[in-house]
């Protein structure tokens, strides 16, 4: 069974965030229209890592 036909989702982890973005841009918010600033995204994701470390 192929699980991203089955659910729209990949199967398996993605190595790195780049790669994950790159992806729900394309399959996900492309098709409907929709931007993806992978800039913003890979910023707020440094942040969240950031404070994480803090705490």
């Amino acid at each position: 069974m192929n699980v991203e036909k089955l659910f729209g989702v990949p199967a398996d982890t993605f190595a790195r965030t780049d790669e994950a973005i790159a992806w729900l841009g394309e399959r996900v918010l492309a098709p409907r229209g929709l931007a993806l600033d992978a800039a913003a995204v890979n910023a707020a994701i440094a942040a969240a890592r950031a404070a994480a470390a803090t705490t």
